[in-house]
């Protein structure tokens, strides 16, 4: 029943040792034991995480404060596998809620019916609209 959470953080190489060092303490106090691998020419690191079924939402807290180390050594949460739906609430802090907004911005200009890969990444809003250029929200 042991499943594994593998985590995919980025940091510059200058600050894989911090990383390092504080993401296994971060591990020590939550008591998961884990297993790193990691690319490290490319300064991105796999600290992958045990848990049993009903420990994960202890689990995901721990890999939330993980990938908010790596935001703050100025890296990020995802280094190849993408932020998929466990980091999305995580692009504001990493990339800043403008950066995020003309994301969603250009998805929606792509997909104004949402009906690829809806909301899964960039949430649209319903009630939005688009007619050829960018309207925001309507009344």
């Amino acid at each position: 029943d042991v499943k594994l959470w593998i985590t995919d953080a980025a940091v510059p190489l200058s600050r894989a040792p911090e990383y390092l060092q504080r993401a296994n303490e971060i591990i020590e106090k939550s008591g998961f034991k884990s297993v790193t691998v990691a690319h490290l020419g490319a300064g991105n690191f796999h600290i992958d995480l045990y848990y049993l079924p009903h420990q994960l939402a202890a689990c995901e807290k721990v890999v939330k404060e993980m990938c908010k180390l790596s935001i703050e050594l100025e890296g990020t949460v995802t280094g190849e596998h993408g932020v998929g739906l466990g980091k999305k609430e995580l692009l504001p802090l990493e990339l800043g809620e403008s950066s995020v907004d003309l994301m969603r911005k250009i998805k929606f200009a792509l997909d104004p019916n949402g009906i690829l890969n809806p909301d899964k990444v960039i949430k649209i809003d319903s009630a939005e609209k688009f007619n050829g250029t960018w309207t925001g929200k309507q009344d």
